[in-house]
């Protein structure tokens, strides 16, 4: 007997930007390279933020797991490009608040996605009120978020 097969995505490129990776059925193919996996603590915990890339959706979010009860989210900012003497941001993406009252060891967060992500990109972790804590950055774009 085989394992029912996960359902086709819903959307693709810009057909996902602002959508939840979850629900759209692009989480079933995602990656996370190497690169993009990161690990920080602070003294309420630790946080592991990944970079993720769907290959069917041509999209890229974040993922963050914690240990801290501070109800941290995860955060990513796509599509930095040139303009004049500065930078223009595409999108701003928050994922939920992840508080669970402290009853579970581990709490999750993910962005919505952007398809934006051949141009600079931060990733990392904020508050409960939206605040970066931690960022990444990756000015060539995630051309090697495939893994």
């Amino acid at each position: 007997m085989t394992a029912p097969s996960a359902p086709a995505a819903s959307c693709t490129w810009n057909g996902c930007t602002g959508k939840d990776p979850q629900a759209s059925g692009c989480a079933n193919d995602a990656v996370t390279s190497p690169a993009h996996d990161v690990t920080f603590n602070d003294r309420l915990g630790t946080y592991r933020v990944e970079l993720r890339y769907s290959g069917s959706c041509h999209a890229v979010w974040v993922r963050m797991t914690s240990t801290s009860c501070s109800a941290p989210r995860a955060y990513m900012e796509t599509g930095y490009f040139p303009i004049g003497d500065g930078w223009v941001m595409q999108g701003r993406y928050l994922g939920h608040p992840s508080y669970s009252g402290c009853s579970s060891p581990i709490v999750a967060s993910w962005t919505a996605m952007s398809s934006f992500s051949r141009e600079r990109i931060w990733f990392g972790y904020a508050s409960y009120n939206g605040t970066p804590q931690h960022a990444r950055y990756i000015d060539t774009g995630c051309d090697d978020c495939k893994g």
